[in-house]
């Protein structure tokens, strides 16, 4: 069952850096060290790099994750004084934020921003393992939704760290001339309107 959220997870990551370019999307991976050895790749996509390029939004252990998360809450509580000063406009890069474990941040100041990210330029994606099959929560202002994945067509380690790498290699050149939309949520920069529309496995 683990296979099948490396996948779903793979998925979603190759999807998000297809359809958006690094500088509408960032990436931030809380990683056990069993999940680096699967979903090392993301290393490679310009997505992971802060806005300056000088570190990764990445953490794999207790150092990096605080200093990651040292980061990422300062950034969420400057959005969020913008936004109680009457900012209304979205807020950009939009950060996806994965976490290997749901009680990872329980004790930690970004705690409080969880349900509120969305409207502060963030989603949080948590990994819910129960009985059955560990699945995707994806967490919004007004909802908590899963997303489970299916055992069947699953992208292959090597094809994904291709895909990465390539990725990378064009980063050099990565522009967007396009105008940015007034409201960019999950599931927009997945090219979908519903969850049951995600193939995570498929794309």
């Amino acid at each position: 069952k683990k296979n099948n959220i490396y996948a779903a997870l793979s998925g979603i990551f190759v999807q998000l850096s297809s359809y958006c370019p690094s500088s509408d999307v960032k990436l931030v991976c809380f990683f056990s060290a069993a999940d680096k050895e699967r979903l090392g790749f993301v290393k490679w996509l310009p997505h992971i790099f802060s806005e300056d390029k000088s570190s990764r939004y990445m953490a794999c252990d207790e150092s990096s994750v605080k200093n990651v998360l040292f980061t990422l809450t300062d950034v969420l509580r400057k959005r969020n004084e913008k936004r109680q000063s009457g900012f209304t406009d979205s807020f950009y890069p939009h950060y996806i934020v994965f976490c290997s474990s749901e009680n990872m941040f329980v004790n930690e100041p970004i705690n409080r921003y969880i349900r509120s990210g969305e409207e502060l330029g963030a989603t949080f994606l948590f990994v819910k393992t129960d009985e059955e099959k560990e699945k995707l929560r994806v967490i919004g202002k007004n909802h908590s939704q899963l997303l489970s994945a299916d055992s069947t067509d699953l992208v292959s380690d090597e094809t994904v760290m291709r895909y990465a790498r390539r990725r990378a290699a064009l980063s050099a050149d990565e522009h967007t001339e396009r105008p940015l939309p007034d409201k960019l949520s999950f599931l927009s920069m997945l090219g979908v309107k519903r969850t049951e529309e995600i193939n995570i496995l498929k794309n």
